[in-house]
């Protein structure tokens, strides 16, 4: 096993929260956070629901009707081309990209893209400090 090969391998597992050894010619590898996905935890919905039911004193479904009228409020007004800013937390835009032409790899062939709008997400004061610590 060359020093390079053992530095790729090094890289690779700090880049995908594993663990690799290479002792007496045999490799052993050791995810880091298994109840982890790639080292990142996430959170769905449901899970989302639960907690501001926890939080708020709230039922279930009365959680569930808050956190659908949230998401689907949002959405409105971004469909309507209104920004929505929550202090402290972020503020949600919505961009528009012009047409373009893009060509496809495989046959060399140029692509019309349409214009399209895109969202956007920059996080705020305090979202930031609470994700940096």
């Amino acid at each position: 096993m060359t020093q390079k090969n053992i530095f790729l391998l090094r890289t690779l597992a700090n880049l995908t929260r594993f663990v690799v050894s290479y002792v007496n010619g045999f490799f052993g590898v050791w995810c880091v956070f298994p109840h982890f996905t790639f080292g990142r935890a996430e959170m769905n919905k449901n899970e989302l629901i639960a907690k501001v039911a926890k939080d708020t004193r709230l039922t279930r479904g009365e959680a569930g009707e808050a956190v659908e009228a949230t998401i689907e409020n949002i959405m409105k007004a971004l469909r309507q081309g209104d920004d929505v800013r929550l202090i402290g937390f972020g503020t949600f835009t919505v961009t528009r990209r012009k047409a373009g032409e893009a060509r496809n790899p495989q046959t060399g062939k140029t692509i019309k893209l349409p214009a399209s709008k895109r969202t956007r997400f920059k996080a705020g004061k305090r979202l930031k400090e609470a994700v940096n610590g």
